[in-house]
């Protein structure tokens, strides 16, 4: 058909609308806003999930101990070299920043000192001898980085030969009908 206004068959005119609020808001909402929900008391409890039981924290613990030590006895039956030199390494490790701050405070102190004194000989003697002392910690403190660094990796590669040798010697001792039967 062809509109008396010459229009194109396939296109309708449309009459522009002021939007109403059915047309702007769903249904839902329009009943919302007419009957505002009824307001609730707060809520003097937490959610359930947010409670602190004490037995749960306390198994949660024995459980993480229990697993500490397990982990512990597999490392130290992999290697008992490895396993106290990495110790050692990280408790001398633990020790050097302590040493550093330490040091720094004398260096200053001696520093200030010498400064007052008007820079002795003995004052420039000493924070010398204090400047070596920290740059001796701090080579030592590399040093037990690239210790600790290879008692690390070669305690987890004796701890991966050590689990797979467990493995494999567990089965050992299982029969053919095992393998054969998954159930």
């Amino acid at each position: 058909m062809i509109d008396p206004a010459g229009a194109m068959p396939h296109i309708q005119s449309r009459t522009p609308t002021t939007p109403t609020p059915s047309t702007i808001v769903p249904q839902r909402l329009r009943l919302a806003w007419r009957h505002p929900p009824a307001t609730q008391p707060p809520n003097r409890h937490p959610p359930s999930r947010f409670r602190i039981r004490p037995g749960a924290i306390g198994r949660g613990i024995r459980e993480t101990w229990n697993g500490v030590v397990r982990v512990l006895r597999l490392v130290w039956a992999s290697s008992r070299l490895l396993t106290i030199g990495l110790g050692t390494t990280n408790i001398l490790q633990s020790v050097v920043p302590v040493l550093q701050v330490w040091l720094a405070g004398q260096l200053i102190d001696q520093v200030v000192e010498g400064f007052e004194a008007g820079g002795g000989d003995e004052h420039i003697r000493g924070v010398v001898i204090l400047a070596l002392i920290q740059l001796a910690i701090f080579v030592g403190s590399s040093l037990l980085q690239a210790v600790g660094n290879i008692s690390q990796q070669l305690l987890q590669e004796r701890l991966s030969i050590h689990v797979q040798l467990q493995i494999m010697d567990h089965a050992n001792t299982l029969d053919l009908a095992d393998f054969e039967n998954a159930t």
